[in-house]
């Protein structure tokens, strides 16, 4: 069951991506659904099993994209490694420490496999623009990511308060009539 549902919030991922992903970018900064959706899946995951869904995600986006393969291979997993790393220190124990992580580990990622990319082309990099577009698709994604947990807790806290509401027990006293009838 575990493995039909990664596969299925695989497929939400990427299908999310290559279909809204030009429609959410503003300027530079652009949302990275893969992204969005990896860290919390890491963070929920055992270290081996995020590490290898991380592997899998990235060997995906390098089949998905004309550049050679294995770049986003290894920003997936070494990404997933620092994030499980952080887990192992007990962070991020809130919406805004895993947004931040967000942030972190997305611009890290772009940067690092768009040098990589221009690099392996022979296209001499513009580390300042590059600082800037990776940065803003870290933060538009965080910033989604940060959106989105909060929207999740505000309608968990409504069906909890809904549920308790309904729930409706009745009140045991020890009153013999009320017992009888």
């Amino acid at each position: 069951m575990k493995v039909i549902g990664l596969t299925l919030w695989t497929y939400a991922a990427f299908a999310l991506h290559a279909g809204l992903g030009s429609d959410v970018a503003y300027g530079p900064s652009r949302v990275h659904v893969p992204w969005l959706l990896l860290i919390p899946t890491v963070i929920r995951l055992t270290e081996r099993d995020g590490l290898l869904v991380a592997a899998a995600w990235g060997l995906l986006a390098d089949c998905l994209t004309s550049s050679p393969l294995g770049i986003e291979l290894i920003g997936f997993t070494v990404a997933a490694t620092v994030i499980q790393r952080l887990r192992r220190l007990n962070a991020p124990r809130s919406l805004f420490a895993t947004a931040l992580l967000t942030a972190g580990v997305v611009s890290a990622e772009v940067f690092a496999a768009d040098a990589s990319r221009l690099t392996l082309a022979g296209i001499p990099i513009d580390a300042a623009e590059l600082a800037v577009r990776s940065l803003a698709t870290g933060t538009a994604t965080a910033g989604a990511g940060f959106v989105i947990g909060c929207m999740t807790r505000l309608v968990w806290r409504r069906r909890a308060n809904t549920n308790d509401a309904r729930s409706g027990t009745n009140v045991v006293t020890n009153r013999w009539r009320m017992l009888t009838g």
